[in-house]
């Protein structure tokens, strides 16, 4: 299986919590951490992340408030984007867009996904979508 060509690592507050969000609630799996480090590489069908607790790191450029992750939105492609969302509803982690269909024009075809967004412990936008098919634009 060939590596992934883009891999995002999130700096996040409390590595536990964080994994604790990631694998009990959105289905991750660990696939190596560094407990004494703070980091884990977590995976779902087929998306990887890296999750980084913030320290002293020489990267970090300026000092991170919550949330983190203003501005960046991450699209996670899922095969049951419905059953997700029911667990992520149950869990009581704060959903930031209700399951939704929406049709994105690309050219001259309309592509579309069953989504909804919803905040990890640090404020990262994570948008759980399953493709809905084309259509004519």
């Amino acid at each position: 299986m060939e590596s992934p060509k883009l891999v995002p690592e999130l700096g996040c507050s409390n590595i536990e919590r964080s994994l604790k969000f990631y694998t009990e609630i959105l289905g991750f799996e660990v696939l190596y951490a560094r407990p004494e480090e703070g980091f884990a590489y977590v995976s779902r069908d087929g998306a990887e992340l890296m999750l980084d607790q913030v320290g002293d790191r020489p990267w970090t450029t300026a000092e991170l408030t919550h949330p983190y992750g203003r501005g960046m939105n991450l699209q996670i492609e899922v095969a049951d984007v419905q059953s997700l969302y029911a667990t992520v509803q149950a869990s009581g982690a704060p959903i930031y867009l209700a399951l939704e269909d929406k049709w994105y024009r690309r050219d001259q075809v309309l592509v579309g996904n069953r989504q909804f967004i919803v905040l990890d412990p640090d404020g990262y936008f994570l948008r759980f979508a399953e493709h809905l098919g084309e259509r004519p634009a």
